[in-house]
């Protein structure tokens, strides 16, 4: 049902963003809250939102 499909994409939306912020914090030594807001600022100055950003993160290790 919808209400389920959507909680499912609120999961995995969760789960991009704690592995983009475990690897920032990793990768950086930023604390986890650093992460948070260094994920922020990139999807506001590209326009895009915080999900898409981490995504690319994970993927490539690269903000662009």
């Amino acid at each position: 049902d919808v209400e389920r499909s959507r909680g499912l994409g609120d999961v995995y939306k969760r789960q991009v963003l704690n592995n983009a912020k475990k690897f920032i914090t990793e990768t950086y030594g930023l604390t986890e809250e650093q992460a948070t807001d260094l994920l922020s600022k990139n999807a506001n100055r590209q326009g895009r939102t915080i999900t898409d950003v981490a995504r690319q993160l994970v993927e490539t290790g690269s903000f662009v």
